[in-house]
């Protein structure tokens, strides 16, 4: 089934035909080697060349789509940090006006000489303080994270590895 996708537009036999996708399923191999993370394709052809290249093209569209999947995680992570980012600007925000109102509010319980609502108001705008400083960390460490997901954007790579391409004896 794999097969059928990574090949959708293959490899051609030389006269502008296609390989057929049975004849593929049925000629290609591959396997995994042993209880290892290597893994061999093979394919049987009339013509050595012909099983070299059709061999080498399938493990070459399969590094591909690993890269490209790779990619759109990478890319669906970044637009879902985004998101939180956005959250976290708007909870810096909301969090900053609300110690803003609160030192209004001790400023005004303070011209009342009351003292039970200046205490009141004291403890209300250190949890704000607490609270505005939290949502800012969190919005810091959401950037850095943004930051580091948008140089590695430009690395990724299959953490597959070629070690030998196929050869016609």
């Amino acid at each position: 089934r794999r097969v059928g996708i990574w090949t959708s537009a293959l490899i051609s036999r030389g006269h502008d035909t296609l390989i057929d996708i049975d004849d593929l399923e049925h000629d290609l191999r591959v396997i995994q080697e042993g209880r290892s993370r290597i893994v061999s394709a093979r394919y049987t052809a009339r013509s050595p060349d012909e099983a070299a290249i059709v061999a080498n093209r399938v493990v070459q569209i399969y590094i591909d789509g690993q890269s490209e999947q790779q990619g759109r995680y990478a890319a669906r992570e970044l637009a879902r940090l985004q998101e939180r980012i956005t959250e976290a600007r708007n909870d810096v925000l909301q969090a900053t006006a609300a110690v803003q109102a609160a030192i209004q509010e001790q400023g005004r319980a303070a011209q009342d000489k009351t003292g039970d609502a200046t205490r009141e108001a004291s403890a209300r705008l250190r949890t704000l303080e607490r609270g505005a400083a939290a949502s800012a960390q969190v919005y810091s460490n959401l950037q850095k994270r943004e930051k580091e997901l948008l140089s590695q954007q430009d690395g990724i790579t299959s953490d597959i590895r070629l070690l030998s391409l196929a050869t016609p004896p």
